[in-house]
C-alpha cells in the first residue's frame, strides 16, 4: 500500500511510496507518470517509511518526511539529495515548503512543529 501520495500542482505526476513492493532495507520514493503508468525516478536515502511528501509550488523540489525522523529535500529533476533536516525525536508525520520556497514546515509525532530555512537548513 502507499501510506503517501501527493500530485503535482500543474502536472500529472504523482509522488508515491510503496513500502511493501520493494526489500526492507530499500525505502525508495517513487515518481510516477498518470497517463503512461510509468515510474519515472525512485528517490532512494531514507532509512524507513517515508509518511509524506510535498511539491514545491515551483516544481523544483520535493520534500520527504520519514520514520527516521528526518525530512529530505530533493531536486525534483535529478533525484539529488539536497538537504537533510534532522533534530526530532520521533517520525516526522507532515510537511508542506511556503509559497516563496523559503521556509519549509514539519510535524512529527515528538509533539513539535518546526519550522526550517530551505537555504540555510537551519531551524527557525
Amino acid at each position: 500500500y502507499a501510506s503517501a501520495l501527493v500530485f503535482s500542482p500543474e502536472r500529472s505526476l504523482i509522488r508515491s511510496y510503496f513500502k511493501k513492493k520493494e526489500p526492507k532495507w530499500i525505502k525508495p520514493l517513487k515518481i510516477w507518470d498518470v497517463s503512461s503508468s510509468h515510474c519515472l525516478q525512485t528517490l532512494k536515502g531514507h532509512s524507513s517509511w517515508v509518511i509524506s511528501v510535498a511539491f514545491s509550488y515551483n516544481l523544483t523540489q520535493l520534500a520527504s518526511a520519514s520514520d527516521d525522523k528526518t525530512v529530505k529535500i530533493w531536486d525534483a529533476s535529478s533525484s539529488n539529495c539536497l538537504q537533510i533536516l534532522k533534530g526530532y525525536s520521533g517520525l516526522v508525520l507532515l510537511v508542506v515548503f511556503s509559497y516563496d520556497l523559503t521556509r519549509l514546515a514539519s510535524a512529527s509525532d515528538d509533539k513539535t512543529v518546526k519550522i526550517w530555512d530551505t537555504s540555510s537548513s537551519d531551524c527557525l
